[in-house]
């Protein structure tokens, strides 16, 4: 069965920097700014979970958003947008405005800018820096920006072996 999202659920943002917003039921506990993942519905809305890095991918497994608000238990409705500006932050560790920004794995919902490097560890690019800075630092979070998936294609050249097949 599918469902489609109704205008209703779907506000423009006026008040500051941020996509569509979508109200959702959050399956937890998410703080503002998680990077959180779909989950199952409720009838014509949307479930989320906060998004994890670390281990089972069956949490990241949905379209992913950004959480607007802050839920303090499941079941709290909650705002999520396709992406977010965040402003006052430690964005220290990158090197230049454009670094990718990483979905977090020491805690599910997380981002960092630091690569994970862990056996388990699945590297997902949920935005970049704007502002390099260690306390007035600026990131985009976008976690839906297919480019941000295409920058982490490896490229290069292979040797094919000769055979004796022939070309059309």
């Amino acid at each position: 069965m599918s469902y489609l999202i109704r205008g209703q659920e779907i506000e423009p943002s006026t008040e500051a920097a941020y996509g569509q917003r979508v109200k959702v039921i959050a399956t937890e506990a998410i703080a503002k700014y998680d990077i959180v993942t779909v989950a199952g519905n409720s009838g014509r809305i949307l479930k989320v979970s906060r998004a994890d890095a670390d281990g089972a991918a069956s949490v990241r497994v949905g379209p992913m958003f950004v959480a607007l608000g802050k839920a303090t238990a499941a079941d709290d409705v909650i705002e999520v947008a396709p992406w977010a500006i965040v402003d006052s932050v430690d964005t220290s560790a990158a090197s230049a405005a454009g670094d990718l920004v990483y979905l977090g794995v020491a805690q599910p919902g997380g981002n960092v800018i630091t690569k994970p490097s862990g056996a388990d560890d699945a590297i997902i690019p949920v935005g970049r820096v704007l502002t390099v800075n260690a306390s007035t630092g600026v990131m985009l979070l976008c976690p839906q920006d297919a480019t941000l998936r295409s920058s982490m294609i490896r490229t290069g050249t292979a040797t094919l072996a000769t055979g004796g097949g022939s070309a059309p």
